[in-house]
């Protein structure tokens, strides 16, 4: 992930204002108002600095939110790891991680805007073609998950790979978290409906999985 996109520029901020307590007080205050809502001024204030500290320490607004983004992705790892670390096999980390991304950012459908959402519309640029990469910590945790199948390779579909069938995983729980996310703004999907959705999801990871026991 490109954290450091245009950050470092800027004037001198407050003596003893560091990047990680903005990121802290520019985290709370997403919470509230949302991507579009968060300014550097609203942060300052919150800080209770000038915007100057602010810009001090990230040259504008897209250099906060990616540094935003990176405590976001390292909360979701943490999440993730911790789920997969109690399953017992390969398939039963799968799900497990495939529940736990789904839950973590229905919890905070801000955070999954920010992170995700700002990941695609810099892959759109010219420069961003690397952004799409897997970063370090979803390396370790795609790393974890392989792991799992050493002993349990009879269980993965076909001749597909242990690195291909988790990236698969993954990627549909990413899209359930986007189906989230579009209900939420036409405000019409229930509970039970998601729920639903979800479990058919599962339903099919075990059908795959177990078939080629």
């Amino acid at each position: 992930m490109a954290t450091g996109v245009g950050q470092g520029r800027g004037r001198l901020g407050r003596p003893g204002q560091s990047a990680a307590t903005l990121t802290a007080g520019a985290f709370a205050l997403l919470g509230e108002v949302g991507v579009a809502g968060l300014t550097m001024r609203a942060v300052a204030e919150r800080a209770g600095v000038s915007e100057a500290a602010v810009f001090h320490h990230f040259a504008n607004k897209e250099a906060l939110l990616w540094a935003l983004a990176g405590e976001v992705e390292r909360r979701e790892s943490e999440h993730l790891m911790a789920a997969v670390a109690e399953a017992e096999g390969g398939p039963e980390a799968l799900a497990a991680m495939l529940k736990a991304m789904v839950h973590f950012y229905r919890e905070a459908p801000t955070l999954f805007e920010l992170r995700y959402g700002l990941r695609l519309s810099f892959c759109a640029r010219p420069e961003g073609a690397k952004a799409g990469r897997p970063s370090p910590l979803a390396k370790a945790l795609f790393g974890s998950l392989e792991a799992r199948f050493h002993s349990d390779t009879h269980r993965v579909p076909g001749r597909l790979k242990a690195r291909s069938l988790v990236r698969l995983v993954h990627a549909l729980a990413l899209g359930l978290c986007q189906q989230e996310a579009l209900d939420r703004v036409e405000g019409a999907t229930v509970a039970a409906e998601r729920e639903a959705r979800l479990s058919a999801a599962l339903k099919v990871l075990a059908l795959a999985l177990g078939s080629h026991s």
